[in-house]
């Protein structure tokens, strides 16, 4: 069975593009020339993880993708309402966001929270530039 993937592996090299022949990209040998179990250099370990560490990363920017960016203000008694367009926000996420302990800090003292609707913060993550989106990588 071991020569019969040391010959599907070889035939698959001689496949390969020239680009991709270079020591960076093969993985780990199951065995050294005298068909014993070889110990990974460190250099194979990280090559087999980079598929994985890809794939990973992948999964995540396309999650974070998929929530479209809020941007919320939070005004202080005695200050002035916000000068963007925002819009009242629902019993429930003003809730979540005022027991979030990570925004105590700026929900604890403010009068009102508002989400902003219009703003160029929110045009510049919806829209990069003109080629790329919040889905692009």
């Amino acid at each position: 069975m071991t020569n019969l993937f040391h010959r599907i592996t070889r035939w698959l090299a001689r496949k390969a593009p020239s680009s991709l022949a270079g020591t960076q990209w093969h993985g780990p040998r199951l065995s050294d020339l005298y068909q014993r179990m070889a110990t990974p250099s460190p250099r194979e370990l990280l090559a087999e993880l980079k598929s994985t560490a890809w794939t990973c990363a992948t999964i995540n920017s396309s999650v974070c993708a998929s929530y479209p960016p809020r941007l919320y203000v939070a005004t202080r008694p005695g200050q002035p309402t916000p000068r963007c367009l925002t819009r009242r926000l629902a019993t429930e996420t003003m809730s979540r966001l005022r027991d979030s302990a990570h925004l105590k800090a700026h929900t604890r003292t403010a009068a009102a929270i508002e989400e902003v609707v219009e703003h160029p913060l929110l045009d510049l993550l919806r829209q990069v530039n003109p080629v790329h989106n919040g889905f692009d990588s």
